[in-house]
């Protein structure tokens, strides 16, 4: 380290942030020498004077690295660009995309100084992107958080860095808003300790550090970039992507959703060994700072969601609170992972866990003694039976599971997780078909409970249809009966829908078992609320005729406690006008 301060270098380099200007330097230093480890990474976001920022500090802590993100500037008249020392990487930016891109595969910073100096609304853009990048007890840097007086500029989270900061600061010793009401902010706030001024520089301690989420296109380039050989991914087996037209014949009668009747494109999908990582139960799975795309059911989506994470923008994100379990175990033996971030809900089940079944035999190649990992809900403490039956009649044994209680994480050393075949509602591979077939043949000698072609799903819970009463007698007094599959083994209803011809119910859970019936009209009766696509995509690879009757939706006010959507309330259903079609098809 040189004996020069901070302020004496960047006073020789000229940077704005000296005592002759805004005199943050000294500031910096401070902070620095306050730290616990000594500095080794440092980023400089800004356009004017980045590189000569970098350099002041590089020279001052020459066994750092300092990563310069320098967007589009020129220089005054007689101030000429400088060259960047040897420790100093240079970025160029031009969107605050591109600053992710950077730092997503560049080690955290222990000191991040964001100089950004123009509009309010790319100002707090940029804080978005990154400030959940700084590592836990480093220190985020802002810059002219004040607005300037010709900003016309405006920002949904403040009018201000300022405002943005004292917001998140406010916010921080209070529990985050459930999942659905939370926004980046409420990220930021979850993550910052002290909040100290000098003049229009804010330094914000960080709590801790949010992970880089991760999709299943990127992750072996991104943990490429970042650890090279010591990378502790490998792709074990990918199967290219393809479009696929889909072979169900789909219907719509009276106004609801879009239905997904194909064209798909279904995407290359990987079977994925990692060497290391945490795992947190309802399908959290981390590297380092890096959110694996195993934690999303849902890894095409425009935007990768899970209620065990508050999400700061598009890529960043952090464990909930009320989340994080109290203890914590390491298991030494290879993995494969089936878990759902709905442990022992039989719709999520049947469709995601099953969905990512098809790696098993090559995971046992790989590692013979690979055990299959699933969770518990907290306050749990069995498996039900029809995920053990599913399990083995894949050939997966339930007496192999590793069962994680919902209130530990696991250190694991061995990981294998693969891409799910079925992503509701985007799309279904038809390779799908081989798994449900090997689930079906195992209960080829099961007898069904009911003996009949023609059956009706009934549902007792959620997504009621207020006129059942009427709607189960129309159908009983045209010979069908009338069941609910929760009452018998899965052995048991998949024997239930694989006889039926014609397969009628209320769209949901109950009737995903349409997957082992796949020569069977179906007919399902539902709220203009249900967005869910299963039933149709099931339909999709298995050549079912799926006919959708719409309803309306009674919607429920929003309750500002819990997020409330139509998809899962009661709604009406006029019997008399579509009787006629009812009638029509049944016969």
């Amino acid at each position: 380290m040189t004996r020069e301060t901070l302020d004496t270098i960047g006073l020789r380099r000229g940077v704005p942030q000296a005592s002759d200007d805004r005199d943050y330097l000294t500031t910096y230093e401070a902070a620095v020498g306050r730290m616990r480890a000594p500095l080794t990474d440092v980023v400089v976001v800004a356009r004017g004077y980045a590189i000569a920022l970098g350099n002041t500090f590089a020279e001052r802590y020459p066994d750092s690295t300092v990563h310069v993100l320098a967007g589009e500037w020129k220089p005054p008249e007689g101030v000429e660009d400088q060259d960047p020392l040897s420790n100093v990487h240079v970025h160029h930016w031009q969107r605050t995309d591109d600053l992710v891109a950077v730092l997503s595969t560049q080690p955290r910073p222990q000191l991040l100084v964001l100089a950004l100096h123009r509009k309010t609304e790319a100002k707090v853009a940029a804080l978005r992107k990154v400030h959940g990048f700084v590592q836990a007890e480093g220190v985020l840097a802002v810059e002219n958080i004040d607005r300037a007086p010709t900003d016309v500029s405006t920002s949904p989270a403040g009018d201000s860095l300022r405002s943005v900061i004292e917001e998140a600061a406010r916010r921080a010793p209070e529990p985050p808003p459930k999942h659905g009401w939370s926004t980046w902010l409420d990220a930021f706030a979850q993550s910052i300790g002290d909040v100290t001024y000098h003049g229009q520089l804010a330094l914000v301690s960080k709590r801790e550090t949010l992970g880089r989420t991760l999709r299943g296109e990127e992750t072996v380039e991104v943990l490429a970039a970042r650890y090279g050989e010591a990378s502790p991914v490998t792709v074990l087996e990918s199967q290219p992507g393809f479009p696929f037209e889909g072979c169900a014949r789909v219907a719509s009668h009276g106004r609801g959703p879009e239905l997904a009747s194909g064209p798909f494109t279904i995407p290359t999908l990987e079977l994925r060994h990692y060497s290391r990582a945490l795992v947190y139960p309802r399908q959290l799975v981390a590297y380092d700072e890096y959110w694996l795309p195993d934690t999303f059911r849902h890894q095409h989506a425009t935007r990768l969601r899970h209620r065990g994470i508050l999400k700061s923008g598009d890529h960043l994100a952090m464990v909930r609170p009320d989340w994080r379990p109290a203890r914590r175990r390491r298991w030494d033996g290879p993995l494969y992972y089936l878990d759902t971030e709905f442990p022992g809900h039989f719709g999520h089940v049947s469709t995601e866990v099953v969905s990512r079944m098809w790696g098993w035999e090559r995971a046992r190649q790989e590692f013979p003694e690979i055990r299959p990992l699933i969770s518990l809900r907290p306050g749990t403490s069995t498996v039900p039976t029809f995920m053990r039956e599913i399990f083995d009649a894949y050939g997966i044994p339930s007496s192999r599971l590793v069962v994680q209680q919902g209130d530990e994480m696991l250190e694991v050393a061995d990981i294998v997780g693969a891409d799910p075949e079925f992503e509701n509602p985007r799309f279904v591979s038809p390779a799908i078909v081989q798994t449900w077939e090997r689930i079906r043949d195992a209960f080829a000698s099961v007898e069904p409970p009911v003996r009949a072609e023609r059956i009706f799903v009934t549902r007792t819970a959620r997504r009621l249809c207020q006129q059942a009463p009427e709607i189960e007698r129309f159908f009983a007094d045209r010979g069908f009966a009338i069941v609910r599959p929760e009452d018998y083994s899965y052995g048991e209803q998949v024997q239930l829908f694989a006889q039926a011809r014609i397969i009628a119910g209320y769209g949901g859970s109950g009737m995903f078992t349409m997957m082992h019936a796949p020569h069977a009209r179906v007919i399902l009766i539902s709220g203009d609320g249900y967005s869910a696509k299963n039933e149709a995509l099931i339909g999709a690879v298995n050549g079912n005729e799926v006919h959708y009757f719409w309803g309306r939706t009674q919607r429920s006010d929003p309750d500002p406690s819990r997020r409330r959507v139509a998809f899962g309330d009661d709604f009406t259903f006029n019997l008399r006008r579509h009787r006629w079609a009812l009638r029509r098809l049944l016969n």
